[in-house]
């Protein structure tokens, strides 16, 4: 897993602490493109608030987002989906984030 974070702008320069928010990144099983999840973290990581981006690569089942997100303590959860397995994938990820406990984890996604 590659983690990254982003912790600059004014937030910073006022001297606040503030814990960023965790959100891991991942492409669903069997969809290859990784484009738009990849820019999405590069924007996530472009922006001012204080935000730590786990991104878990592609390929990954429901299972394997899951218990990593519950591992990591994410807030988030964003899921790159490009060949409609998401309407599928999506609601099978919620369920098992809320067998581990993880009910209060945001899920997200989509294809840009």
């Amino acid at each position: 897993m590659l983690g990254h974070s982003s912790h600059h702008g004014s937030r910073e320069m006022e001297g606040s602490h503030k814990q960023p928010i965790r959100i891991l990144t991942a492409v669903a099983a069997f969809d290859g493109n990784d484009a738009s999840i990849l820019a999405f973290n590069r924007a996530l990581l472009e922006t001012d608030y204080p935000v730590e981006v786990i991104y878990q690569g592609f390929n990954m089942t429901a299972e394997q987002i899951a218990t990593s997100a519950i591992q990591e303590g994410v807030h988030a959860v964003g899921v790159g989906s490009y060949n409609g397995g998401h309407l599928e994938f999506y609601p099978h990820l919620v369920k098992r984030l809320g067998e581990l406990g993880g009910t209060r984890i945001v899920v997200f996604g989509g294809d840009v």
